[in-house]
């Protein structure tokens, strides 16, 4: 009886862990993918405009008028 609930117990934090595991591969994956792209802006040059280049202030007068 005691070894059943001992077994039991052990197989859900068994299949926790599994989850966990799976979700951090997800992330790494994630992360990898991210780092990647902001590396090849770098090697590239190539970066998105700043914020102060698309001239929100214009925009919305446009849109008023």
């Amino acid at each position: 009886m005691r070894i059943d609930i001992l077994n039991t117990v052990r197989e859900e934090m068994r299949d926790q862990v599994t989850v966990i595991i799976s979700s951090l591969d997800n992330l790494m994956v994630v992360a990898t993918l991210m780092l990647s792209i902001g590396f090849g802006f770098v090697v590239e040059g190539t970066f998105p405009p700043a914020e102060k280049d698309y001239e929100y202030d214009e925009l919305q007068r446009r849109g008023e008028s």
